[in-house]
């Protein structure tokens, strides 16, 4: 059985307790906890996690989200950021792989992580967007005919 290292950065300790418990009702999962952005991102640091949780008030947490994707790109880290609506314009560009709205159960966290953590990621920070990319010429539709 493996098991995944989840960072769970919240400032509340209850929130904490009940994502953990949620999650591990799921699967084999250890957790670090960490109650404030300068501890999580030193924990992030020293360890890999497969998953970081930031459940933090204010701005601390899309800020921690940043700051976790520009410390180093390369990694294959998820990251689920937990945030209340009038934060939610400071997060779009984050970088979290999903956003939860508060106020949310813990059930629905954890539900969100499972999935960030199951699912495949097909875009990432280092590689461009395939959308952007030239694909060729044109396409018959883009000719005027008439």
């Amino acid at each position: 059985m493996d098991t995944d290292l989840v960072l769970l950065a919240a400032s509340d300790a209850h929130e904490a307790d009940r994502i953990a418990d949620a999650l591990i009702g799921t699967g084999a999962f250890a957790f670090i906890f960490a109650r404030d952005a300068t501890s999580a991102m030193s924990y992030a640091m020293t360890t890999e996690p497969s998953l970081v949780i930031v459940a933090l008030d204010g701005p601390d947490g899309p800020r921690l989200a940043r700051d976790l994707r520009a410390a180093k790109p390369e990694r294959d880290t998820r990251v689920v950021l937990v945030i209340d609506r009038r934060e939610f314009p400071g997060a779009r560009d984050a970088g979290a792989n999903a956003l939860v709205l508060r106020p949310a159960a813990a059930v629905l966290v954890a539900v969100e992580a499972l999935e960030t953590l199951r699912r495949d990621e097909r875009r990432s920070l280092q590689s461009g967007d395939r959308r952007q990319a030239f694909r060729g010429g044109r396409r018959a539709t883009d000719i005027n005919l008439g």
